[in-house]
Parts: C-alpha cells; sequence; structure tokens
C-alpha cells in the first residue's frame, strides 16, 4: 500500500507543462481501465474530452461521467477542467460546456513533474511537483453517482460529476451534486473527508491518527467544510494508501478533501517507519496524506 515514482518530466520553460499534460491524458489516464481519452472534437492539441466509468451504488447500474479539459495553449500555466454536459447526438461529443469548471495552478514551482503510482489502485495517480500535489485521481469503482433523468442534450442536469482532485484549491470538488439542496447551484460543491475522530495513534504529531482508506462525503454547504443534516457519503472507501490525518490534540475542526494551493509536507512516521505526503500543511485541521512508503520519497 504505496506510491511510487513512474516517470518524471525534467521542467525548463512552460512548454514543459503541456508536455506533462499530453503525458497525463494520453498515456496515464487513457491507460486507466475506467477512463477513456478521446481528442476534443476541436481537435485542438491542447484540449481532451474524457469520461469515468464507475459502479452507481444508488442504481447498480454502470455509470459514465463527462468532462472535458484545456490547458490553453503549448505553454500553459492552468489548466481547466470542465463538467461535459450539453452534447448535439450523444454526450461527449461537443466539448463547450462551460458552466461547470475547476482551474488547476499548473505552475506553482519551477520544478520537475513527477508521476507516482498506487500498487493498491492500477486505475490512480498522484502528479507532484516538489512538495505540491498538483493532480490525482484516486476515484474507487464504486460511488454514490446520482443519474438525473431529466437530463437532455441542452446540459439542463443535476447528475453527479465529480473532478479529479486538483492543486489550487483547499477542497476536492464536484461539478453538480443531486440530490443535495444545493444541486441546481452553478457553483461547484465542496468534498469533505468521511471520518470519525479518534484520540489514539501516533504518526510523528502528538495525539495523531491516520484513517487510512477514509471515505468521502459532501459538506454542508458548497464551501463548508464540515458535514450537516443535507451531506452524503459520495465513497464511502478509497484506497488503503490514502487516508485522512486527524491532529487530535490541536484546535481545527475543519475537515479538506483537497491538495491545496502551498507546498505540502513530509511526514516521517516514526512508529511504522513510513514516510506520508501531506498535500496541505497544517497540524490543526483533518486533511489527506498519501502512504509514499519506507524510503523518503524524492520531491525535489
Amino acid at each position: 500500500m504505496t506510491w511510487s515514482l513512474s516517470n518524471t518530466i525534467t521542467w525548463s520553460s512552460n512548454a514543459d507543462n503541456h508536455t506533462a499534460m499530453v503525458y497525463l491524458f494520453d498515456t496515464v489516464l487513457s491507460g486507466f481501465t475506467n477512463i477513456s481519452v478521446s481528442t476534443h472534437p476541436d481537435a485542438s492539441s491542447f484540449k481532451r474530452s474524457w469520461t469515468r466509468s464507475s459502479d452507481s451504488l444508488v442504481t447498480g447500474a454502470s455509470y459514465v461521467e463527462y468532462f472535458w479539459v484545456n490547458w490553453g495553449s503549448t505553454s500553459p500555466t492552468n489548466l481547466s477542467m470542465y463538467n461535459d454536459q450539453t452534447y448535439t447526438s450523444v454526450p461527449g461529443d461537443l466539448g463547450t460546456d462551460t458552466l461547470n469548471v475547476v482551474t488547476v495552478d499548473l505552475d506553482p514551482v519551477d520544478l520537475d513533474w513527477k508521476f507516482w503510482v498506487s500498487d493498491v489502485n492500477s486505475n490512480s495517480v498522484i502528479v507532484t511537483r516538489g512538495k505540491r500535489v498538483i493532480f490525482a485521481e484516486i476515484a474507487p469503482s464504486e460511488a454514490y453517482l446520482f443519474e438525473d433523468s431529466g437530463w437532455t442534450s441542452s446540459g439542463n442536469t443535476a447528475r453527479s460529476q465529480f473532478f479529479p482532485m486538483h492543486h489550487g484549491i483547499l477542497q476536492w470538488q464536484h461539478g453538480r451534486c443531486w440530490p443535495q439542496a444545493n444541486a441546481s447551484s452553478t457553483l461547484e460543491s465542496a468534498l469533505i473527508p468521511l471520518i470519525g475522530k479518534d484520540t489514539a495513534g501516533d504518526v510523528g504529531e502528538a495525539d495523531t491518527t491516520v484513517f487510512w482508506g477514509s471515505g468521502i462525503s459532501t459538506a454542508n454547504t458548497n464551501t463548508s467544510t464540515t458535514p450537516g443534516d443535507d451531506t452524503f457519503p459520495v465513497y464511502p472507501y478509497i484506497q488503503s494508501d490514502v487516508g485522512t490525518i486527524v491532529y487530535n490534540s490541536a484546535s481545527g475542526s475543519s475537515r479538506y478533501a483537497g491538495l491545496g494551493f502551498s507546498d505540502g509536507k513530509l511526514i516521517l512516521d516514526s512508529t511504522n517507519s513510513r514516510y506520508y505526503l501531506q498535500p496541505i500543511n497544517t497540524a490543526s485541521d483533518s486533511v489527506l496524506v498519501f502512504d509514499m512508503g519506507t524510503s523518503e520519497p524524492n520531491l525535489s
């Protein structure tokens, strides 16, 4: 249950950001059994259309999420990811819907691109530049995904669409969330770790516990960091090399299932002799961590 380095793209200019995006979508994600990546309908070299397939725990049937991405040029600094909810004949044939979007900061530091793969889930990847996690795809094969029978080509839908995790924001996002009360909003909604609290354990920080494989749920509101009466589980369980660290001795009560917008930190678990990468550098709130194994990873 660990992440290991699979590829490095040396950075010398923003043109290498384009190389990294092409590699991410055309090689890494397209190699996943649950993801299909295709040329964007306008054939741009810096756009892609893609889908993620999962089993819906709501209906018991296969469920497909539709996205398109645009990194703007062959020397990009940002990546825009969109829910692809309008179409002409069949979903995915248009790639112009911009209603729900998240923006990824591709160039926060002038460091090499590194791609890490999991030994417990071959359909997952984390992408780092230094201690900053730029992109992470860890969606499991089953999720609570709500279909919308009223979805038409005009995009008038509240069906579930969950973006990959991305740098530049504290919270993991999804574009539409039905049946949550704010589903009709054009704003994205926040996702948070689905955890309890414990007072035992030690991972190098006093009175701290890591819940490995913890689930993900919706937050109370679009921007909330805590659960509420209107929340529901999204992923009841994620892979065993991704966990939620809970700093029980600290005062923070917020929960963040995101990658943040600054340098993360590397934690040495002195009890188990393992290194954990924590994308959001905090010692008070509950945030995600990645198990990087028994050897210190090179995050330079």
